[in-house]
């Protein structure tokens, strides 16, 4: 019974696989992201934004450590090595932003804060109220910011000034984004903009109110992410777009949609899902369809003005409410940033996949050509295996391998001795993974059972 379920598996497996040639993989040199953080009753490890600053790559989040180092909730990684930066006064609280302002990194971590490259500052207004931040945009060379109590700031750089608040419209508001030469912020209640001091409503009609956790300037429309089922008076499915007068709905392939609901709740921390990088448009999320059990196993979409495609080959899916948060490009390879875990479900469940901890991933460009049907898997004996494989071939004598696991660490490396060449698996837990063969550029399932 458990080979007829792990058949299965390589059977689904191989059929998806001969369809995608990348795969995901952790970001940096283990370990990731780590160190729970509570948040509402809810202990969850997450990376929720990512911004290139001075050079390096800026990464924000739920965290106490990262690449092996102590950061709290902010690290950076120049390509190859990680970093911290300063102390920060964050120690307690969730990163959920970042941006560059008069060359300065300004961070959003429940209190605002910002690094000139060497030291920290954090603000207060006049009565020596502490400034408080979830969000930030840049318009008009000027620092927009929502505070935590849902008030809208802008800072020139040296004066803060209140803009009519965002009580004025109904709603929280969850996102900003400067469209048309005018500001428009996503809120619980749909999109308003601000027009001539007016808060001006842009949902439309609607049979409830729709949620609007981030929007993005692309092609010449306003895009929107959330948790909708109405928006302008037409049906959608938690994505669509705005020209500035009507809504035009945004479909996904394979019937799939973003999902930002879990349990009741939404998740604030998808307001950095949506990122234009090199004239594309990514969408990070949890993608699914009515039926519970069906999902797409990819943390990110990917659209070019003309399609939509997914993204990657190994899955990863939502753990309570972590999922695809956010994406960006960076030294021309494309990360992302989430709360990730492997299937680990019936009808798979002994066999072990569980990545919970892979808050940070990339696209690997090298692992390629992963197929049942590849030249050396015909070659491997036993596959399933308890404890160890023999590779017998005259067609890959002498070739170095490798053997990496669900989370892209490799776990074994060698060279194929002659025409058949045993290894052992003893070390291994249960579980799938591959194994590539450098010379000949094969890679092949293994399954540890």
């Amino acid at each position: 019974m458990k080979l007829k379920k792990i058949s299965i598996f390589l059977f689904l497996f191989a059929a998806y696989t001969q369809f995608h040639s990348q795969m995901w993989v952790p970001a940096t040199p283990f370990p990731g992201a780590m160190g729970n953080i509570s948040l509402g009753g809810i202990d969850e490890t997450r990376v929720n934004c990512l911004h290139i600053y001075n050079g390096d790559l800026i990464v924000g989040g739920n965290f106490t450590s990262i690449g092996g180092i102590v950061s709290h909730g902010i690290a950076k990684w120049n390509g190859n090595v990680w970093s911290s930066i300063g102390a920060g006064d964050y120690l307690n609280h969730k990163v959920t932003d970042l941006c560059s302002f008069q060359n300065k990194l300004y961070v959003a971590a429940g209190i605002l804060e910002c690094w000139n490259g060497s030291q920290w500052t954090n603000f207060t207004l006049g009565n020596n109220e502490t400034v408080s931040a979830r969000e930030l945009h840049v318009f008009n060379n000027e620092l927009y910011i929502i505070t935590q109590n849902s008030t809208l700031l802008k800072y020139n750089g040296t004066n803060f000034i209140e803009i009519q608040s965002t009580n004025n419209f109904s709603g929280y508001p969850y996102c900003m984004e400067d469209y048309n030469g005018e500001l428009f912020i996503g809120t619980s209640f749909g999109l308003y903009k601000y027009s001539n001091s007016t808060w001006v409503n842009c949902t439309g009609i609607v049979t409830n109110n729709p949620i609007i956790v981030d929007i993005e300037e692309y092609n010449g429309h306003l895009y929107a992410i959330g948790f909708f089922a109405t928006i302008g008076g037409i049906n959608v499915q938690n994505l669509a777009k705005y020209n500035g007068s009507n809504w035009i709905n945004v479909n996904l392939p394979g019937g799939f949609w973003p999902q930002v609901e879990h349990g009741g709740l939404v998740a604030d921390v998808a307001q950095n899902s949506l990122n234009v990088l090199e004239n594309n448009l990514y969408v990070s999320a949890y993608f699914g369809t009515t039926q519970s059990s069906n999902f797409d196993p990819n943390p990110l979409y990917k659209f070019d003005g003309t399609a939509w495609s997914d993204l990657g080959l190994n899955c990863v899916s939502t753990e309570d409410l972590g999922f695809g948060n956010t994406s960006i490009i960076y030294q021309g390879e494309l990360f992302a940033g989430g709360s990730f875990t492997t299937i680990a479900s019936s009808p798979w469940e002994n066999i072990n996949m569980d990545i919970s901890d892979n808050c940070f991933i990339k696209i690997d460009q090298n692992l390629t050509a992963l197929t049942w049907d590849s030249r050396i898997n015909k070659h491997i004996h036993p596959n399933p295996t308890p404890s160890e494989i023999t590779i017998t071939s005259d067609q890959f004598t002498n070739e170095r391998y490798s053997i990496y696991d669900q989370m892209g660490r490799t776990v074994g490396s060698g060279r194929l001795a002659g025409t058949s060449t045993t290894l052992s698996l003893s070390n291994l837990s249960k579980g799938i993974y591959i194994l590539k063969v450098q010379g000949a550029y094969e890679s092949a399932i293994v399954v540890k059972e």
